[in-house]
């Protein structure tokens, strides 16, 4: 799925992955704890997932086909609404990219429900 020059730096690679995460290498190689509440890419605002949304964009923006909506940075003050059609945009890509390369589809960040007061 992505380039050549990925194999030329695998650290800067697992960098651009890692950063897409909230947690970074905890997260991902589970010593982090599960979370407990939406965060990164899950969570509930644009304006929390926003720093995700710019780090899923960049490392997106490395592999073949990658829409030229995902070839612009994405501005630190972007307003919300250009935030999600990069995030709506990154997320198809994704999504088709992952399941034609792996014939699968991908497993994707959800939100956590909340909690029920009520016991």
């Amino acid at each position: 799925m992505a380039t050549a020059a990925w194999n030329d730096d695998s650290m800067t690679r697992l960098e651009m992955v890692l950063h897409v995460f909230t947690g970074g290498a905890g997260t991902v190689l589970g010593s982090e704890p599960f979370p407990d509440r939406n965060q990164g890419l899950g969570a509930l605002r644009a304006k929390d997932r926003s720093p995700f949304i710019k780090n899923f964009r960049m490392l997106l923006s490395s592999w073949p086909n990658t829409p030229s909506a995902l070839q612009k940075p994405l501005e630190t003050s972007a307003i919300n609404t250009h935030v999600l059609a990069v995030e709506h945009c990154a997320t198809l890509f994704y999504v088709q990219s992952f399941y034609n390369t792996h014939g699968r589809p991908p497993i994707i960040p959800r939100h956590i429900p909340e909690r029920s007061s009520v016991v």
